[in-house]
């Protein structure tokens, strides 16, 4: 009975799978730095010293950088602000 051969192109997508796999993983690892409020904290002051300190507090940054750090947007005092569940 012969083995199945994979053909160069089969191959090359092979890898590429795998590369797309590892690149996953690691990526997973990495956000999981940036839970929580101290993740929130982080990500806001990088935020605002590349957009800057009066674009920092606009809904798309704040809530960008909420959810990735698995917070609630809310409002308070006119403000959008970041919540965390104890």
């Amino acid at each position: 009975m012969e083995h199945p051969t994979l053909t160069i192109v089969q191959k090359g997508l092979l890898i590429a799978l795998y590369g797309l796999l590892a690149l996953m993983i690691i990526f997973s690892f990495l956000s999981l730095r940036n839970l929580g409020k101290e993740g929130y904290e982080k990500c806001m002051q990088k935020r605002c010293s590349i957009v800057g300190e009066a674009s920092c507090q606009k809904l798309r940054e704040v809530s960008s950088c909420c959810l990735g750090a698995g917070g609630k947007v809310l409002i308070q005092n006119n403000q959008y602000r970041c919540g965390f569940e104890n």
